[in-house]
This record gives structure tokens, sequence and C-alpha cells, in this order.
């Protein structure tokens, strides 16, 4: 049991670490709406740096720290964008 849940968590790792340039270009085209809702003045400077760097040089990747951070940053701008979304009923 326990070498099973060890695999899992090597293969959930390394999955994890797996960066494709379609995803890059998902995360990127989801940016503007970070940009916009980034308040901490850390993750305001973060999504800056990050967006002019993708401008800069479009063969342009992020380190693996980067991209942990981008994929968080755009999972909680997503979710927060969802929670003000009102549906108006007539």
């Amino acid at each position: 049991m326990a070498s099973q849940h060890h695999r899992r968590l090597c293969h959930d790792a390394a999955r994890s670490l797996i960066m494709t340039r379609a995803e890059v270009r998902r995360l990127l085209n989801n940016w503007p709406l970070v940009l916009r809702l980034a308040t901490d003045p850390w993750a305001k400077e973060f999504a800056e740096s990050v967006w002019k760097q993708a401008g800069n040089d479009m063969r342009w990747m992020p380190s693996r720290k980067q991209l942990r951070i981008m994929r968080t940053m755009v999972r909680e701008a997503e979710a927060q964008r969802e929670d003000d979304f009102v549906l108006i009923e007539d």
C-alpha cells in the first residue's frame, strides 16, 4: 500500500514539472486577468515581470518555480472571476 502511494506521489510530482508551450500559452492568455486582479505588491511585480519577459521573447519559457507560481495565480484568478460572476434572472 505504501509503495502505491509513493508511486502516485512521484507521478503527480513529475507531472507537475512537465511544461509545454501550449500550457504556457494558455497561462499567458489568462495573464491579463492575473494582472488586473493582483493586489499584493509582490504578486503585481511578479505578474508584470512575467508579462514583460514573455512579450520580449516569443521563445520565453518560465522556470519550474515560475511555472508553479503562474499556475497558482491563474487558478486563483479564474476562481475569483467565477465568484464575481452573477447570474441575472428575469
